[in-house]
């Protein structure tokens, strides 16, 4: 693999898009891998990308979302099984996220890769959520407007509710910038 983190992507987006299922397979075991969480993530993504429907490969994911991969691990699978995944297993799995008060937050990520899997997975994940989180995130996800950055507040972890933000953040509100500070002029 090459060290260029942009190239490595493009040849995995090749390779989901454009191989077998062998190929797509290879993905997939790149993606459960332990030890280069960039890579592993990177795998998961392409996966979701390619969309190739393949509920088996997509049940592999399943119980490592709700371990505790790193974030952008655990964000690119649960875009895949969205996207990829059967429809039951892949409900199910959003209840129990949800109901996991670490992992929570990855039912956005979920609803997300929903978006374009099997016809109707989106509406039945978002009808888990809470009234204000599921209008916010339809009205994002269909351009409306950009969610506020505290929507995902009543989910899960800190840091994987800022991974999702940060993975999904064309949806999002930027993140304020901090204002320079006034130093007064000692006398």
């Amino acid at each position: 693999m090459t060290s260029d983190p942009d190239l490595r992507d493009a040849l995995l987006v090749a390779v989901a898009k454009q191989g077998d299922v062998a190929g797509r397979d290879r993905l997939a075991d790149i993606a459960l891998e332990i030890g280069r969480p960039g890579l592993h993530a990177a795998a998961a993504e392409a996966l979701f990308l390619a969309g190739d429907r393949s509920p088996n490969r997509a049940a592999r994911f399943e119980q490592h979302l709700l371990s505790g991969r790193a974030p952008n691990v655990a964000i690119g699978m649960a875009l895949a099984v969205g996207a990829t995944g059967d429809k039951t297993a892949a409900l199910t799995l959003a209840r129990s996220l949800y109901m996991n008060q670490d992992r929570s937050a990855l039912v956005v990520p979920l609803l997300f890769g929903a978006v374009f899997g099997e016809d109707g997975l989106d509406d039945e994940i978002a009808a888990l959520l809470p009234d204000k989180i599921r209008d916010g995130l339809v009205l994002a996800f269909n351009g409306d407007t950009l969610a506020p950055r505290t929507l995902l507040d009543p989910l899960g972890d800190f840091r994987l509710r800022g991974a999702v933000i940060d993975r999904l953040r064309k949806f999002f509100e930027s993140k304020p910038k901090d204002p320079m500070p006034v130093f007064k002029k000692m006398s």
